[in-house]
């Protein structure tokens, strides 16, 4: 099936521009990342994409855990953190 490589990119490509956005763009877009609804949205991702999408995921979550976490309005990054994790122990390939 040719579209799954084109489609695992277009995801990947939007994944570095979210990256790109969230360090540059200041307080309110961190302020949306830092959402439970936005993180449940990158859950979601993890649990049905490609390896390459969801190791991306993984790792943006990660970061922003980090570089958020002195940040007491953004700890739901902290608490995704976790979820992290556990989904790597499921998966022996990631």
């Amino acid at each position: 099936m040719q579209h799954v490589p084109f489609f695992r990119q277009i995801s990947l490509r939007a994944l570095a521009l979210l990256e790109m956005v969230v360090k540059n763009c200041g307080a309110n877009v961190q302020a949306e990342v830092a959402t439970p609804e936005f993180m449940n949205d990158m859950k979601s991702l993890v649990k049905r994409d490609s390896l390459p999408v969801k190791n991306k995921t993984l790792e943006l979550i990660q970061i922003w855990s980090h570089a958020f976490k002195h940040e007491p309005s953004y700890k739901v990054h902290s608490l995704h953190y976790r979820f992290i994790a556990h989904i790597r122990r499921l998966s022996p390939g990631s």
